[in-house]
């Protein structure tokens, strides 16, 4: 009995490759039929589904259009399908869909309870198409021969997947270990007796199938409506945040306590919409000692540049415009302020930054005080745990007062631009970072 799980339309039992999504002229004739008779969007019955597993309704509803064409493709079936949500039925669509959008997991997983296995299995193309990298989580066993119908299989070793069965009254997990056949044609998991009879598992192959587990009679998993899954909640999370770093030190159950706080933190961190996050509140605002018209060392032209510097300072730019951390000056706005840029080197990396000095001779000091060393070491000297946040690009997460941006112009072979956020270089900047820090902290 095949029993697929997919939010986004509980449809198919089949698991299918991204490239069968593609084009509608590569199903087959008898696929392209059945989707001619579907019936029209007016005639579709108004599904109000409020929660992941109340669709009963909408289940038997495609049950009964699509018994003859199992194989139709879940694509188009979806897209016909919602044009029937109403209500929250389609805000609940639209979540499910967005989630395994995210998670570039267009196919679906299948599991298989077969009665008649004596042990649980999975095909190694199976695992290579759904789980990257699953070979590093094989584990390794004495090779056997397992016998079907179209002759012998050997096995590669044993994997654990875990697998979940949602239900309103609390979720069942099982952690059941499958046999990895190198050639077996077997698209998803099949649970063998062996796990069944372990977790107790009963099937009833009434009018409407059930699995019980266990000894609680009342707790019914309906099997029609496909909630059988598999879940590896770390490997979910590895996928989504793959520029994360680990400690080798850090167990699975770390990493994935690690990988859930960030997720729940989103927010605080960088992302394609603003790639450099911003500190609300903490604005820098700049004081001269001078008033306009500003002496001429204010105003001062670009550096000569070598062939290597000005590639550097073009990638720098660049980079500095993507983050939104730097704007070019329109021919409108008059620059009586600018500040030639640098290019440092260090360990074998280029660094830009503008020289302020003449513009920090005429700044009016924040005298706000700095950590000294020996006192914060001095606060960590009974501390059971340290930790350490480094800020991404620090001082630039800190804006700039509107009326200080002026001041804050840089000049190079590109033209002039102008700092919208805290630059590295100018004199109060460290004082400032403190102060944020300690108020926020």
């Amino acid at each position: 009995m095949d029993n697929s799980y997919h939010p986004d339309a509980m449809l198919c039992n089949k698991s299918r490759s991204p490239s069968q999504y593609q084009d509608v002229n590569n199903i087959s004739y008898l696929e392209k039929e059945a989707l001619k008779q579907l019936p029209e969007a007016s005639s579709w019955p108004n599904f109000f589904v409020t929660g992941e597993y109340d669709h009963m309704e909408l289940i038997e509803y495609i049950d009964g259009l699509f018994i003859d064409v199992p194989s139709i493709l879940d694509y188009w079936i979806t897209a016909r399908l919602n044009t029937a949500f109403k209500g929250h039925a389609s805000i609940w669509y639209t979540e499910k869909k967005e989630i395994h959008g995210r998670r570039n997991w267009p196919w679906w997983n299948s599991q298989i309870i077969q009665n008649g296995a004596h042990c649980s299995i999975v095909a190694g193309n199976y695992l290579d198409s759904h789980f990257p990298n699953w070979e590093k989580r094989l584990l390794q066993t004495k090779a056997k021969n397992i016998k079907s119908e179209s002759g012998k299989m050997t096995s590669l070793g044993t994997i654990i997947k875990e697998i979940i069965i949602p239900h309103r009254k609390g979720n069942v997990r099982l952690n059941p270990q499958f046999v990895v056949l190198n050639d077996a044609q077997i698209q998803g998991f099949l649970l063998g007796t062996d796990y069944q009879r372990m977790y107790g598992m009963d099937l009833y192959n009434s009018k409407k199938r059930h699995i019980t587990i266990g000894t609680n009679k009342e707790k019914k998993f309906s099997l029609d409506i496909y909630q059988i899954s598999t879940h590896d909640p770390l490997q979910e999370l590895l996928n989504e945040f793959r520029e994360v770093q680990f400690s080798t030190s850090l167990t699975s159950k770390q990493k994935l306590s690690l990988l859930k706080m960030l997720r729940n933190n989103r927010p605080a961190f960088s992302i394609g919409e603003e790639p450099l996050g911003k500190i609300k509140g903490h604005d820098i605002e700049l004081y001269l000692y001078v008033e306009r018209p500003y002496p001429p060392m204010y105003r001062r032209p670009p550096y000569p540049e070598s062939l290597e510097t000005r590639k550097e300072i073009e990638k720098h730019i660049n980079k500095l415009l993507d983050m939104d951390v730097i704007r070019k000056i329109g021919n409108n706005e008059i620059g009586e302020i600018t500040t030639p840029v640098l290019i440092t080197w260090h360990a074998g990396k280029s660094r830009l930054c503008g020289d302020f000095r003449a513009l920090n001779n005429y700044t009016k000091a924040d005298r706000y005080p700095i950590p000294r060393i020996p006192h914060s070491l001095d606060k960590m000297a009974k501390a059971k745990y340290i930790t350490k946040m480094d800020c991404m690009k620090g001082f630039h997460q800190n804006g700039v007062k509107p009326k200080s941006m002026k001041l804050l112009r840089i000049i190079c072979h590109m033209g002039i631009y102008e700092y919208t956020r805290m630059p590295f270089g100018i004199k109060n900047a460290p004082a400032h970072f403190q102060r944020m820090m300690d108020t926020i902290f």
